[in-house]
C-alpha cells in the first residue's frame, strides 16, 4: 500500500478525506492493459491521472478458460485516495469604526 494512503488514512476525519477513482479496462491474454478509461472519479484530474498511470503500468493475471488465458473487457478497479483537507481561511474581520464616527 502506497505510503500516503496509509499515513493520510489515520489523520482525523477533519484533516483528511477519502477519495475514489474508479477505472475500467481490458486485461489481454498476456496480462497487459488495454483501453484504461476512468468512469466514476472525484472531479480532481491530478488523482485521476495517477490512477490511470498506475493501472497502465501493471500487469494482470489473465482470466483462464480450460487453462488458457483469455482477454478480459470491462474489468473495473476503484483505487481509494486519502486527501488533506485544504483548511478554508477565515474572513479577517472586519475594521472597527472609531465611536463617534458612525454614519448619520
Amino acid at each position: 500500500m502506497p505510503e500516503s494512503l496509509v499515513r493520510y488514512s489515520r489523520r482525523p476525519p477533519e484533516e483528511a478525506e477519502r477519495r475514489h477513482v474508479e477505472i475500467e479496462l481490458t486485461v489481454t491474454a498476456d496480462g497487459e492493459v488495454r483501453d484504461p478509461v476512468a468512469v466514476s472519479d472525484t472531479g480532481d484530474p491530478r488523482l485521476t491521472g495517477q490512477a490511470l498511470r498506475a493501472v497502465a503500468t501493471a500487469r494482470y493475471r489473465p482470466r483462464l478458460v480450460e487453462g488458457e488465458p483469455q482477454e478480459t473487457k470491462g474489468v473495473r478497479f476503484i483505487q481509494p485516495f486519502y486527501v488533506l483537507i485544504e483548511a478554508v481561511p477565515a474572513e479577517p474581520p472586519a475594521p472597527a469604526t472609531p465611536q463617534g464616527q458612525g454614519s448619520g
